[in-house]
């Protein structure tokens, strides 16, 4: 994945742009803040490999991730 860190999520990205951060109580909004940062993720990138750990979440502000799983007749799908 290629992924560079842009800020604190203070900066002014608010995180309320994502429907699952903005349904949080404000208190539990509030520590998700202090642990988390802002990232620019590449087109295409790959956060998580299939069987690999699972290291980070994202909740993406402005953007939407997608799926890509290749069948066994190496068709491709992407959700």
């Amino acid at each position: 994945m290629s992924a560079t860190s842009t800020s604190d999520v203070a900066n002014g990205d608010d995180p309320r742009a994502n429907a699952i951060l903005a349904a949080l109580p404000g208190d539990e909004l509030e520590r998700l803040r202090r642990r988390a940062e802002v990232l620019e993720v590449d087109a295409r990138a790959t956060v998580y490999e299939p069987g690999g750990p699972i290291s980070h979440v994202y909740f993406p502000l402005h953007a939407v991730f997608s799926m890509v799983a290749q069948l066994e007749n190496d068709v491709v799908v992407e959700v």
